[in-house]
């Protein structure tokens, strides 16, 4: 093996720019993306004109946050890694596969960069490995500058690798607003279900989803869309907290939480769960 991308972490973040006094315009939204295949939904929902659908008036910008060494899991020792960001879930899924080889996460060298610069820091070897989000691995595979060790589902079943988070004063000062977003979000999220098939994007819905994410990020080929595995997403909109809590005794342990997280605290599932009374259950 040559690099060895696995595992994904996205997130959006949305926050909300005030509206001028008086005025009937559309409420404006900015999200923060990170222009990976786990965004699609919001990439959906604005070309597909579900916010708009709501009232809203969304803007979505975009986050910039051959060794021939290996045989086996331990030959990861001594390894450098590209990951993106401290506590972020693929370093979780790094641990895991780590531990799963007798290995500490002391154990490797790891090097933060932007999700979308994986690929050439394989191609250029200055990095041995890469724990990254698609269409990042399928890239460096394609390209001949990496092998899949394993995916981040094998190695965390149902982890959750992406939420999405809500501004404090989105969430309680235009609360309507971050209802109707959600309503929005939800069905993009259940448009995208559609594109998958097989774990591929070959539902019925593909063609619309890869022609979105085409335009929406700096991946234009279809065929590499049709190499990469996709984003597994909750139809409903629900969060795996279990997963989350395994994550976050990860950072606790590594001292990047200080006191104690209630999760419980912190995951609001009532904006989800109100459009849920709306929508009803997903059904394929």
């Amino acid at each position: 093996m040559r690099k060895t991308p696995f595992g994904f972490v996205v997130c959006a973040f949305l926050y909300a720019l005030p509206t001028p006094t008086g005025t009937a315009a559309a409420q404006a939204i900015t999200v923060g993306a990170t222009s990976s295949t786990s965004d699609a939904p919001i990439f959906i929902a604005d070309q597909k004109g579900y916010f708009r659908d709501e009232g809203l008036d969304v803007k979505v910008t975009n986050f910039r946050s051959e060794s021939g060494r290996y045989r086996s899991l331990q030959d990861l020792k001594g390894m450098k890694f590209a990951m993106n960001a401290p506590g972020v879930s693929n370093t979780s899924t790094l641990n895991t596969l780590l531990q799963s080889a007798g290995l500490k996460y002391s154990d490797v060298e790891t090097v933060d960069l932007p999700l979308p610069d994986h690929v050439a820091a394989l191609k250029n070897k200055s990095v041995d490995a890469s724990a990254s989000v698609e269409p990042g691995p399928a890239l460096a595979v394609r390209n001949g500058d990496a092998v899949l060790v394993k995916s981040d589902d094998e190695i965390l079943p149902n982890h959750q690798i992406a939420v999405l988070l809500y501004s404090e004063e989105f969430a309680f000062k235009r609360a309507d607003d971050a209802r109707r977003f959600m309503r929005a979000y939800i069905r993009a999220v259940r448009f995208y279900n559609g594109a998958l098939q097989n774990g591929r994007l070959d539902g019925p819905n593909a063609d619309d989803v890869i022609a979105i994410l085409s335009e929406a990020t700096p991946i234009k080929g279809r065929d590499i869309y049709k190499l990469i595995t996709p984003t597994g997403m909750n139809p409903d909109g629900r969060v795996n907290k279990a997963s989350l809590a395994h994550d976050l005794a990860f950072y606790t342990g590594q001292g990047l939480i200080k006191g104690a997280v209630d999760l419980d605290q912190v995951v609001d599932g009532s904006f989800v769960e109100a459009v849920l009374n709306e929508l009803g259950p997903y059904r394929p």
